[in-house]
């Protein structure tokens, strides 16, 4: 069985390298989180996040929040969790250049932009034995996004003798300002995990499907990784996630995840 749920998740990669595009982008995950059981049935936990964009030469956000979880049902094979949390994210927005429809080259300053994220959720899990176990989590959030500005530079073209070129020496530089805006989202994620027996591995595949309520968006997150258990009070997480989505909150690409857990 522990063969079966190796090869599933070499598949798994296979499958989401093969949907992956050239030129989709390349990053780090790193976390850290600790968790403290208040009650039988609550638990709160804290966690700060850094994840890096553009082949990993530049960061694309650094994030800290926190939450609380009640277990609402708990059964030998089943068990039902509600949960709310906050976050809040700087995020960096990398320099952008493009070309106007009459062709002349336009390129905004790189920037950071802050937003904070209040999600609530409830999840429900199904362990048929000791060792699978499949679990489904919807979630609600609401971000709201802080006002932020760069500087934009407008390039003129040039029909020189020798060819188009674009007058670099004299731009025409504005301000660009992005207003507060706040976005609602739905957010569907099925697990299934598989804790080997007598080994500290528990491979896992998952799939996060993101359905924006008050704005377009369609996000999809697949991810494969398995979960290292250290001892009673320490985990380690690695992954592999494959993201796309149609809108310029995340970059398409790849991401290499790494988390550590502490419970106490």
């Amino acid at each position: 069985m522990a063969r079966q749920t190796i090869l599933t998740t070499i598949l798994f990669l296979a499958v989401l390298s093969t949907h992956a595009q050239s030129n989709d982008d390349f990053g780090l995950d790193i976390a850290i989180g600790c968790e403290k059981k208040l009650t039988k049935a609550l638990s709160m936990d804290f966690e700060a996040d850094f994840r890096s964009q553009d082949n990993t030469s530049h960061p694309e956000r650094w994030s800290v929040g926190g939450g609380l979880e009640y277990k609402i049902l708990s059964k030998k094979k089943y068990s039902i969790k509600a949960a709310a949390g906050w976050e809040h994210i700087w995020q960096y927005h990398l320099q952008e250049s493009k070309l106007t429809q009459k062709g002349n080259k336009k390129i905004t300053d790189a920037f950071w932009r802050n937003r904070h994220r209040t999600s609530v959720s409830i999840a429900g899990q199904y362990s048929p034995n000791k060792h699978w176990t499949v679990s489904l989590k919807e979630t609600a959030q609401y971000n709201h996004f802080a006002s932020a500005s760069t500087i934009e530079r407008k390039f003129d073209k040039i029909n020189g003798s020798d060819g188009i070129y674009f007058d670099e020496e004299d731009p025409e530089i504005e301000k660009k300002t992005f207003n507060s805006a706040d976005r609602f989202i739905l957010r569907s994620k099925m697990t299934v995990q598989y804790e080997i027996r007598h080994c500290p591995l528990s491979p896992f595949a998952s799939v996060d499907y993101g359905y924006g309520i008050n704005y377009s968006a369609n996000k999809w997150k697949m991810s494969a990784g398995t979960d290292i258990k250290i001892d009673k009070h320490n985990k380690l997480s690695v992954f592999y996630r494959y993201q796309t989505e149609n809108d310029d909150d995340e970059a398409n690409g790849h991401i290499i995840g790494v988390s550590y857990g502490f419970k106490f």
